[in-house]
């Protein structure tokens, strides 16, 4: 029993018969070549020698059956012992016990089992020779073990897992001594090569425990094959950790590898960039590649791409550039001729590249300049980027220089690139392009025998176009197509369109939109989306007769305009409220075939609120239901018309109208509503409202909080008002514009200066900060592109941000109205210098002047009693022989001139048919000089006494049939009384109180007086009063106002 308790018995021979007698050499014979999986071992029995020697028997038998038939092909074994012998004869390797046959030969020869009689010492020998047998056993299994663990991690066989479940086999059977350390090295070098990274971790970290629980040393390679795979693996800390246990031992920097640590760091940090985020990661680049500085290791190509991929990965933010940049001038550019002059010049260059990218010409200047000092040359790319960015931020001396030096000094050939950046930034010199120079590294280009493309010679049309030098556009534009055979882009397209139709040069345009015709149908898309583009322009422009000279244009190439072509017209001319030309728009819409749809409609629905004409406005609504369905801006727009002309019932009607239809309101019809009330000092209602739009859903903007604010200031109750701007950014809704001007004009009303000007300052520090959101515009939209100069000139964030503002509507801009209440506010306590210095910031931030501050400059001068200034801003905004008022000479204190409001011309008879009158049609000024502008240079020539003059300018103004209001009205009939004029008061007066203006409502804006029921002021009865002798003390204005017109002989009306 001792054999089989010891050893272990193998049920299933025992269950054949096979285990007959259980004596030690059968047991053993049996362990050996049993082909059953497993050998039950007595571990309760026998302790822990027991358990190994089962375990031992039971893994060995596993993995060679295993073995033996995966090599086999899945073949199954044999039950005979003839097949198994056989193939172990054949692979003798798989029995690694045959050598110790002799020991086993001795057993198996013992014969009976050794009586309990016998002496101790032959019990002893017994023990000491199966000890013997086994220690030479397990010698012998471990280098089986081994052996089939290295065929397992071969290429021929590739089986990590087996080779791992041998490696457990060995550490189970505590035979791990039996590996040496190069065993260990060259186990995880074959398990890395073999695995997967997740799962080479795993081998790897547990080889190296081993090694270490062993005694082994821990080599340089093994420690940067756990960082890699640590890296892989994403733990970052773990492998720090052990470049730190690399720096500590001494280890990093050797002779024959010092790179190595340092580029699998950089690589592993850039590799896992999105993990850590790109800002960490390229920080913590920067620092080991200053490491490798500080121990005078020389950075290699690819420890300098890993770090210049991780910089640009970051982007060009300001933090990320001065961060490189104080990096690179302490560790290398204030060490000029020191340890680190010969550092891979590929670092100096990717650095030139890398602040030119970002836009910081300085720096890539200074850069520049260090090359030069350690005599590192210059590349085409580098030179093509430093004078490109360098010229693009104003400097074309110094890049002219530097293209000098690139041809003379450095012996570069110049590449078209590098032409094209000479063009770029000649057209782009500020503030005017320079036209020569742009035109001379043209002609630079063509005679070193370079052909240009579409970059090439787009910057060029562009600047002769604004130039208006149309020879040079066409010249241009001939060559590109016939002469180079080049396609234009859009950008080019529109360039050459609007430069004609400026011109007026119709059969350029119609060359040019025949070619657009007739382009593959793959462009049809873009050329509609050209059009629509450039009609959108003009728009912003208020170039209506550019817009409209373009449309016919395109009807006589036969290109259909769709839909959208129409709408920023329509929307331009809906916000002038002329509805004859809207009508007539439309009108032409029908003829050519294009259908009305829901946004032309709501377009010429607006522009018959804007005009007041709300029965119109019903009957567009109407015919708009019949053809599409109206969406919510189109019930915006009509009950807003509705609140205007004050018809509640309407509004509300409109307001179920939109229910029922399933037309979801959304903050701007809250918003009207909201209005409604405020108009009415319904500060309740209005916070009814803006409550339940929140129990709807609908999130309050600023809007909403703007019109609940104002309609607690037009009820008197400042402080709720202010409390609301409180509330509203507690809300996480930030003021806009509207809000800061409503704010200001109610603290001058109050007499509350000291805030109203805080609220300017905060106003004007919050559009510059806007502003210079992307004040580096000269940055490379895609920084992280490593092509940049070599094949084609980078798109910056300019020009991407010039596309875009071509295609959105005009970004918001400070308005007048913020600023026209302060200056009123110094004029009146005539802080008159105040007031223009008000006036010169608004101009500095090229805000447009309205016609109230307009107004307000001229009451100005007459409170100075600037006559000549008065009369002067009079007569340009008169006549508007120029856009802007010369001021310098007149008025040195104010330092610049004064742009007049904006002009609003009538061009509807362009949409006459026939080809001539669409050219040659007369246009209409539309909206005339305000008759507040007028009022103040009436008293102005009153207040100088100037009556006659006066009198020639009311008969020049009614014979060319100016729409006086009543305020002129007033002032002109008290300077009659004023200058002795009795009879012709009492006539004038007639006239004004009965008689009709015919302005055509239709074809002007609302602030056009339209009011038929006029009165004389108080004080105009006054000045009547004293002319024609009535004593007026003790009579009420009503008496006053009755006894002046029976004086004048007028029905009191």
């Amino acid at each position: 029993m001792f054999a089989s308790a010891f050893i272990g018995r193998c049920k299933q021979c025992k269950k054949n018969g096979r285990l007959k007698n259980e004596s030690a050499s059968y047991a053993w014979s049996a362990a050996r070549f049993c082909q059953n999986l497993w050998i039950e071992g007595l571990a309760d029995q026998n302790g822990s020698r027991g358990i190994t020697t089962a375990v031992h028997y039971k893994n060995r038998h596993a993995l060679i059956t295993r073995w033996h038939v995966s090599r086999c092909q899945g073949q199954r074994l044999s039950k005979s012992g003839t097949r198994l012998e056989r193939f172990t004869r054949q692979q003798p390797w798989l029995l690694p016990l045959n050598q110790h046959k002799k020991y086993s030969t001795r057993v198996i020869n013992a014969g009976k089992i050794p009586s309990r009689k016998r002496s101790t010492n032959m019990a002893t020998d017994r023990e000491l020779i199966l000890s013997a047998a086994l220690e030479q056993s397990s010698a012998s299994t471990a280098q089986s073990l081994i052996s089939i663990m290295f065929q397992a991690l071969r290429r021929e066989v590739h089986n990590p897992e087996l080779a791992w479940e041998c490696y457990n086999d060995l550490i189970v059977r505590g035979m791990l001594h039996y590996l040496t350390r190069d065993d260990f090295r060259e186990l995880i070098r074959l398990f890395r090569k073999n695995s997967g990274h997740t799962q080479g971790l795993e081998y790897i970290l547990a080889l190296v425990d081993d090694m270490y629980s062993l005694g082994y040393r821990i080599g340089r390679k093994e420690k940067m094959l756990i960082m890699r795979l640590l890296g892989l693996n994403g733990k970052l800390t773990e492998m720090e950790q052990v470049f730190l246990d690399l720096k500590e031992e001494g280890m990093l920097p050797v002779d024959d590898d010092a790179q190595k640590p340092f580029n699998i760091m950089l690589d592993q940090y850039y590799m896992q960039k999105d993990t850590v985020g790109v800002a960490t990661a390229a920080e913590k680049s920067l620092e080991i590649y200053g490491q490798m500085i500080e121990l005078g290791v020389q950075p290699g190509t690819a420890a300098t791409r890993f770090l210049m991929d991780s910089i640009r990965s970051v982007g060009a933010s300001d933090n990320i550039v001065e961060t490189v940049w104080s990096w690179f001038w302490n560790k290398i550019g204030m060490n000029v001729g020191g340890k680190t002059a010969d550092l891979e010049p590929l670092l100096y260059r990717e650095m030139v590249l890398y602040f030119a990218s970002a836009g910081r010409a300085e720096y890539a200047l200074e850069v520049n300049d260090l090359m030069v000092k350690r005599k590192i040359k210059r590349d085409v790319r580098v030179a093509t980027a430093l004078i490109h960015k360098v010229g693009r931020s104003g400097n074309i001396e110094r890049a002219m220089e530097i293209f000098d030096e690139m041809t003379t000094v450095d012996g570069i050939e110049p590449t078209l690139v590098t032409f094209n950046a000479l063009i770029d930034i000649h057209a782009h010199k500020s503030p005017e392009p320079d036209i020569e120079g742009a035109s001379r590294m043209y002609e630079m280009l063509q005679e070193y025998g370079l052909k240009p493309d579409i970059v090439t010679m787009g910057p060029l049309i562009d600047m002769f176009a604004k130039k208006g030098d149309v020879r040079m556009v066409r010249r241009l534009s001939r060559e590109l197509i016939d002469g180079q055979h080049l396609k234009p882009n859009q950008h080019i397209y529109s360039s050459l369109i609007e430069c004609f139709v400026k011109h007026e040069d119709k059969q350029s345009v119609m060359d040019i939109l025949t070619l657009m015709r007739n382009s593959k149908d793959s462009a049809k898309t873009a050329n509609q989306a050209t059009y629509n583009l450039i009609i959108r322009s003009f728009a912003r422009d208020n170039d209506l007769k550019g817009a409209l000279d373009l449309l016919h244009l395109m009807i006589k190439a036969k290109i259909s305009p769709n839909p959208r072509t129409f709408v920023p017209l329509l929307g331009h001319i809906a916000d002038q409220g002329n509805v004859a030309l809207a009508d007539r728009v439309v009108n032409l819409m029908g003829k050519i075939g294009t259908r009305m749809n829901v946004w032309t409609y709501t377009a010429l629905l607006e522009a018959y609120t804007h005009a007041g004409d709300i029965r119109g406005a019903e009957r567009i609504f109407q015919k708009m239901k019949k053809k599409c369905l109206p969406n919510t801006q189109a019930f915006n727009v009509l009950m807003y018309g509705y609140i205007k002309k004050n018809e509640m019932d309407m509004v509300l009607d409109t307001y179920r109208q939109m229910l029922k239809s399933f037309v979801r309101m959304n903050e701007y019809t809250y918003g009207i509503l909201m209005y409604y009330f405020s108009r009415r000092k319904e500060p309740k209602a209005v916070e009814s409202l803006l409550e339940t739009m929140k129990n709807n859903a609908i999130e309050p903007q600023v809007t909403n909080w703007t019109i609940l604010m104002q309609s607690y200031f037009d009820a008197e109750r400042f402080e709720d008002g202010l409390q609301v701007y409180d509330r509203m950014k507690l809300a996480g809704v930030k003021p806009n514009y509207v809000t800061y001007s409503l704010i200001v004009a109610t603290c001058v009303r109050t007499g509350d200066l000291s805030l109203a000007e805080s609220i300017v300052t905060n106003a004007i520090d919050r559009y510059e900060q806007h502003q210079n959101k992307h004040a580096n515009r000269l940055a490379d939209a895609h920084i992280t592109s490593t092509e940049a100069y070599s094949r084609n000139l980078p798109l910056t964030v300019d020009e991407i941000l010039k596309r875009r503002e071509e295609q959105q509507p005009p970004a918001a801009k400070l308005p007048p109205h913020l600023f026209d209440p302060m200056i009123n506010a110094y004029i009146s306590r005539s802080e008159f210098t105040k007031a223009k210095q008000m006036f010169r910031q608004m101009i500095d931030l090229d805000v447009a002047v309205s016609t109230p501050v307009y107004v307000s400059m001229m009451k100005l001068y007459r409170h100075e009693e600037r006559s000549d200034i008065v009369e002067r801003m009079w007569d340009y905004l008169y006549t508007r022989q120029e856009d802007i008022v010369p001021m310098a000479d007149m008025d040195p204190e104010l330092g610049s001139s004064v742009p007049l409001p904006v002009a609003i011309k009538d061009y509807s008879s362009l949409l006459l048919e026939g080809e001539n009158a669409t050219y040659e049609a007369p246009q209409k000024q539309l909206n005339v000089a305000s008759p507040f502008a007028l009022s103040i240079y009436i008293d102005t020539l009153v207040q100088e006494q100037r009556f006659d003059d006066l009198e020639k300018l009311w008969d020049q103004l009614t014979a060319e049939g100016y729409p006086f209001d009543e305020h002129n009205w007033n002032r002109y009939l008290a300077s009659l009384a004023e200058s002795g004029r009795i009879d012709q008061v009492s006539t004038m007066a007639q006239k004004f109180l009965s008689d009709e203006q015919n302005v055509d409502r239709q074809e002007r804006r609302l602030d056009v007086p339209t009011d038929q029921d006029r009165q004389l002021y108080n004080s105009t009865c006054r000045t009547l009063a004293d002319a024609l002798d009535i004593a007026s003390d003790g009579l009420t204005e009503r008496q006053l106002y009755d006894a002046v017109l029976g004086a004048l002989k007028i029905n009191s009306i």
